[in-house]
């Protein structure tokens, strides 16, 4: 088998278009594993750039998860990323979003639930599931990028209304339902 590819800092970072001080900084945070001393240069491998990729891939789709991804074993699968159309992920992401409205409709009318719930009222709470599933992709597909797409539903004002007004619903249906 032939040696791997190494790289310099100034080389890893050019070839994945981050800078250098970047490449240190995840190297820092652990999102990078830390390389490997050649003398006094540091040695970074395919792995490295293949990780970096990766990285400025989801930044570019704006995955807010890098921080919990970056450390996974299967990130190296997560430069795929980058062969994806995002109109076609957020296209995806509709779809997704009306099949699960339409399975807990299902659910609220299935004869297990009304047993459970009492006479079929949960199918009043549909409108806020799917209000709330609405929410949620407006607030992932906007512009100005939270930390994460929980951080930004919990400071959603007409989210947290909605998923207050849910609860509400769902309590009053458990305790008034006959």
């Amino acid at each position: 088998m032939g040696a791997t590819k190494t790289f310099k800092l100034d080389e890893l970072a050019a070839a994945a278009g981050v800078s250098g001080r970047t490449v240190r900084y995840y190297v820092q945070r652990g999102l990078l594993p830390a390389p490997q001393f050649r003398g006094r240069d540091t040695a970074y491998d395919e792995e490295h750039l293949l990780r970096l990729q990766a990285i400025r891939r989801m930044q570019l789709l704006q995955i807010d998860t890098i921080s919990v991804v970056a450390r996974s074993p299967y990130l190296v699968l997560w430069s795929r990323l980058g062969d994806y159309d995002p109109d076609v992920l957020r296209v995806l992401l509709v779809v997704l979003g009306v099949a699960t409205t339409a399975a807990y409709a299902i659910y609220t009318r299935t004869q297990h639930t009304n047993e459970l719930f009492g006479g079929g009222h949960l199918v009043f709470t549909v409108p806020f599931a799917a209000f709330g599933v609405y929410r949620f992709i407006r607030i992932v597909n906007r512009t100005d990028r939270a930390e994460s797409p929980t951080d930004s539903m919990l400071h959603d004002p007409a989210f947290v209304v909605n998923l207050i007004l849910y609860a509400a619903v769902v309590v009053a249906i458990v305790i008034y339902a006959p």
